[in-house]
């Protein structure tokens, strides 16, 4: 990410990290939303923090790009009935940023015993003919999360 952030950095690119599995995944001790511009965070029922349904997040630390998220979240609009620009309604409802909210709370627990059942798999595959998941010492794995080698 460093050589993609660099040539981003020379041209005034924004990078987007698909980091759609990568709750509390680190690389080189960064939480995976921290590696680029901005990243994209799901919540389907099946991921590390899952909600209850479809939903998902955008993070960035770029003022103006938050601003821009904001708005097209909400039909592109700051205030309402003015319109800047096309947007969507996607705002994520309350009874599902409850739920994940209470759910945050125990994301270390989820990826404690996430870990734990990998570890298990490792050591009732070894020695069999599958090839088992590269851990990289440079990565905090999650897994159903993609860490890269550098």
């Amino acid at each position: 990410m460093d050589e993609v952030n660099a040539v981003a950095q020379k041209y005034s690119l924004a990078v987007w990290r698909i980091a759609r599995q990568s709750h509390g995944a680190e690389f080189n001790g960064k939480k995976a939303g921290s590696l680029s511009t901005l990243a994209a965070f799901s919540f389907y029922p099946t991921k590390v923090l899952g909600g209850f349904g479809d939903g998902g997040m955008v993070v960035t630390n770029d003022e103006a790009l938050y601003k821009k998220l904001l708005r097209l979240r909400f039909y592109g609009m700051e205030k309402t009935y003015y319109a800047h620009e096309h947007g969507y309604n996607s705002r994520l409802d309350e009874l599902h940023a409850a739920i994940l909210l209470k759910k945050l709370g125990h994301l270390e627990d989820y990826i404690a015993k996430r870990r734990a059942i990998a570890g298990r798999y490792d050591s009732l595959l070894a020695g069999t003919p599958l090839v088992l998941p590269h851990r990289d010492e440079h990565c905090r794995h999650v897994f159903l999360s993609l860490c890269l080698p550098a």
